[in-house]
């Protein structure tokens, strides 16, 4: 879909701001959904009827887009009054029929307590609701509104209605009888016409507010005329005959009810029917009558004797919830005779001091009990502690076996949601890993302490945890914070566990966390102390070696050698390292100059030697000007994982370059300094901790009061060398060479000609050059072409040089080619010659003879040109003759003949 393009805002005008969403979540306001979707269109300024009925008023002008702004505002206008008066209305609507509805069901309720004095404290559902007859639902259908006929489904009755009494042949009209009846007009014959739900007088009292759905279809009556209303009139005499008056009715229909309701009269408990059998009877028990049975063979069932119940126990369980330490609960228990004569009992009291019982409130002074008739123990509970309690109540009778009651006192026991096992993770030796453990009680309320699993159990919280302001417990190397926490239900505390391992192990601790009802869970705790470890996986084109004698760092063990390289080029070599702690080691990449040793090469297996100068690690200077570089530069190892660095060589110049490359690792545990030696000896916890005063469990030994306290790092953490790689490379110049590099014109040249002699370029090099020839153009020309460009290496290229000589003489010049990041341009050497014009005359002498004055002899003078080029010259008078003579000057090519005229 395309987005919907938006009009642009008016000019000058910017869009307005995004509102702020309403903090309540109930709230209606949907400007701010407006103003985000429609912002170049949406506006803030509310318009009133009073704007639109001045702008249109105003509407007439020369804009248009006014007048159809106008004419759309009073129809959206219009369309918002009109639905407004349509929501009114409905509202309205609703109102009174709710109005009308409550008020017929007032009607119909204080009827309904007029018939009976204690129908309120009857329990009986309220009386039918009027609503759906006052309510229009075609109205409400019209703007899809919900109507009560929606929600209130009248279902059909699952058998039909009852009729009313056939009436028998002797008392149905006869013809005599319908005569009779009509001889007198101003009786109206109302027992078939009016029925006898509604009287005359009572249909004023049907309150006109209900719609005709409400009343039954056999209760509504034909509409009376203004004529049938004077013939309806009963007379005055025997009308009370026919009719009775409504407070006799009820009183009728109440009797009517006591007589055919069921009377369920009790029976003489004493009274023992002849086919009972012998023994007992009980009230609970029912005495089964067996059916007849005719033409089938009895069959003997074995009967086992049943004890007969003689009193039952109210409530079968005394249970006692949500107690408290220190205070006194009471419950009744009510014992039930449940047999057919007077029983007597005795409650022996249970066995703990826990539950006791009061004295017994029998029915009667002489402590029998009657059938049906029950007698009242208090039973107190009285609790020491929060923890379960089970015990019973002996109730001795005349049976053969005591009844006993179970007496219990439980609490919801909380749950915490805490595993078995919590795993801290890894965490370097010496350094300190903080997790927190979200503990929730999804049970009942409870005060939890915490202990190590062997203090456990404990005559008092005391013991463990002496002062009550400690309220951490120091296990080395865990620590947990808070010892002691009160949860309600559904509430969260937070536990703080630190971990901090003084070896290289896996370290576990049995805890117990126990309630204040006595009961107590176990849980370990468990983590693991390692060294940072990290180290090469895997280098491109491998390692090198190091040669015999070769001067190498005092503490390297890894040598990366690059090729050799031009200046101002590159390489890049790529090193994967991997990180063998499964913890996270954030390191940096520093470049160092090398430390060389003060006796020559040292031998690396010696590890007393590289502790010697590793003392001189502190010293150690970067090398600000490296031509090497590690990307990325810093960063964080993952646990376990394998991480990529490219070691990149960018000479500048020319040169031999060696420096070495260490990974510091970042705020790590001077304890943990000791993995990273490279020799493979680790040094012992215990020397390591020995050296700061700090034992191996983590204690100062010196006093008392700190050997149950886990020390934390004593020196601050710094970084370290986490691995080291010992770089070198070297920086060539560039090899560059012409063939041939001079160039001899053995034929000399001719004076403006121009002569072409190819020579090649060779790159010997291992990148690429860029060069850029230098023309020479005063006395002569020389040019190269192409005059600059790129040459691969490996590769050569053909040039072609251009010589042009413009005077005779001698060419003897160098021409320079500049390579760039090279020091020293290339020289390429031209001698040659320059040949002028040379020109014969075939006459070495004109002899004009003997000529008379005034006459004009031509003579014909040869001129020959021997070079291969056009020459110019001219014929000019010596010095002896007149100057008024202009010389002739003409292009001699080959041979040319002058003529030479003497006056």
């Amino acid at each position: 879909m395309s987005s919907p393009k938006t009009q642009p805002s008016a000019r000058g005008q910017e869009p307005p701001m995004y509102l702020q969403r309403p903090s309540s979540g109930r709230s209606q306001d949907v400007r701010h959904i407006l103003a985000r979707t429609f912002r170049d269109l949406y506006t803030r300024d509310t318009i009133r009827p009073d704007t639109v009925k001045n702008l249109q008023v105003s509407k007439g002008g020369d804009d248009p887009y006014h007048e159809q702004y106008v004419d759309n505002l009073q129809k959206v206008y219009a369309e918002w009054q009109r639905r407004m008066d349509e929501a009114a209305m409905l509202e309205r609507h609703i109102m009174q029929a709710q109005a009308r509805a409550m008020s017929a069901d007032e009607r119909e309720l204080n009827k309904a307590s007029q018939s009976c004095d204690n129908y309120s404290t009857l329990g009986l559902p309220p009386v039918r609701s009027h609503f759906k007859s006052c309510i229009d639902s075609q109205l409400l259908h019209k703007y899809n509104l919900l109507t009560p006929s929606d929600y209130m489904v009248r279902e059909a009755p699952p058998v039909p209605a009852p009729q009313g009494p056939k009436v028998p042949d002797y008392a149905r009209d006869t013809l005599a009888s319908r005569g009779h009846s009509r001889q007198q007009p101003d009786k109206p014959f109302l027992s078939q016409e009016v029925p006898q739900a509604w009287l005359p007088g009572e249909i004023s009292e049907i309150p006109t507010h209900i719609s005709d759905m409400d009343i039954p279809e056999e209760t509504i009556l034909p509409p009376i005329s203004s004529a049938s209303d004077k013939q309806a009139k009963f007379p005055k005499r025997n009308a009370w005959k026919e009719y009775m008056s409504e407070d006799q009715r009820e009183e009728n229909r109440k009797d009517l009810e006591m007589v055919q309701a069921k009377i369920n009269f009790l029976r003489n408990p004493r009274h023992i029917t002849p086919s009972a059998q012998s023994g007992g009877r009980t009230l609970i028990k029912a005495n089964k009558k067996k059916p007849k049975e005719i033409g089938i063979q009895p069959v003997s069932e074995p009967s086992t004797p049943t004890e007969s119940v003689v009193f039952v126990p109210s409530p079968p369980i005394v249970e006692f919830k949500n107690y408290k330490v220190g205070e006194v609960y009471e419950i009744t228990l009510e014992l039930k005779n449940m047999s057919a004569v007077m029983r007597q009992c005795r409650v022996l009291p249970p066995s703990s001091n826990i539950f006791s019982i009061g004295l017994g409130q029998f029915p009667g002074e002489s402590g029998m009990v009657a059938p049906g008739m029950s007698c009242k123990y208090d039973i107190r509970f009285a609790p020491d502690s929060l923890k379960d309690y089970d015990d019973y109540i002996t109730v001795q009778t005349q049976s053969t076996q005591p009844i006993l009651v179970p007496l219990r006192a439980r609490r919801p026991p909380p749950v915490l949601t805490l595993p078995s096992e919590v795993d801290l993770g890894n965490c370097l030796v010496g350094g300190v890993q903080a997790t927190q453990l979200l503990v929730k009680n999804e049970g009942g309320p409870g005060r939890f302490c915490l202990m190590t699993r062997n203090k456990w159990p404990t005559t008092s919280i005391r013991t463990v945890i002496p002062s009550i302001t400690k309220i951490t417990i120091k296990q080395p190397p865990f620590e947990i914070h808070p010892a002691t926490f009160e949860l309600g239900s559904g509430q969260s505390a937070v536990l703080e566990v630190l971990f901090q391992p003084q070896a290289e192990k896996v370290f576990t601790q049995e805890m117990t966390i126990c309630c204040d009802n006595c009961h107590a869970s176990n849980f370990k705790l468990k983590g693991e102390g390692e060294y940072a470890k990290v180290g090469i996986a895997e280098v491109e084109m491998g390692l090198s070696e190091y040669s015999p004698g070769e001067f190498r760092d005092v503490s390297a063990q890894n040598l990366l050698r690059f090729d050799d390289l031009n200046p101002f080029t590159y390489t890049e070599r790529l090193v994967k390292v991997v990180n063998h702690t499964k913890v996270e080691l954030p390191f940096q990449w520093m470049v160092y100059k090398p430390i060389m040793p003060k006796n020559g090469p040292c031998d690396p297996e010696s590890s007393s030697e590289v502790q010697q100068y590793r003392q001189q690690e502190e010293d150690r200077v970067p090398d600000m000007e490296a031509a090497f570089s590690v990307f990325p530069n810093n960063g964080i190892l993952q646990p376990s994982e394998t991480a990529q660095f490219r070691v990149t060589f960018a000479p500048p110049n020319e040169g031999d370059y060696h420096d070495v490359i260490h990974m510091m690792l970042q705020h790590v545990p001077p304890v943990a300094e000791g993995s990273l030696l490279q020799s493979g000896v680790q040094p012992k916890p215990s020397d390591i901790y020995s050296r700061s005063g700090i034992t191996e469990l983590g204690t100062h030994p010196d006093t008392e009061e700190n050997a149950n306290i886990f020390t934390p790092s004593v020196l601050p953490f710094k970084d370290v060398t986490g691995l080291e790689l010992e770089v070198k490379a070297k920086c060539i110049p560039l090899a560059v060479v012409l063939h041939p590099y001079a160039i001899f014109m053995h034929v000399p040249l001719l004076q403006g000609s121009t002569v072409k002699r190819l020579f090649t370029m060779a790159n010997h090099s291992y990148s690429t050059i860029t060069f850029q020839w230098e023309p020479y153009t005063d006395s002569y020309l020389l040019e190269v072409e192409p005059p600059f460009g790129e040459l691969d290496p490996g590769m050569a290229m053909d040039l072609e040089i251009s010589i042009t000589g413009v005077d005779p003489g001698t060419i003897n010049h160098t021409l320079f080619c500049y390579v760039m990041n090279m020091a020293e341009p290339l020289h390429l050497h031209v001698q040659a010659t320059v040949k002028g014009p040379e020109l014969q005359l075939a006459q070495p002498s004109i002899d004009f003879g003997l000529v008379q004055v005034g006459q004009q002899v031509e003579k014909e003078l040869t001129i020959i040109n021997t070079a291969q080029i056009l020459v110019k010259f001219s014929i000019t008078d010596t010095p002896g003759h007149l100057e008024t003579d202009d010389p002739m000057v003409v292009v001699l090519i080959l041979k040319h003949s002058v003529n030479l005229v003497f006056d």
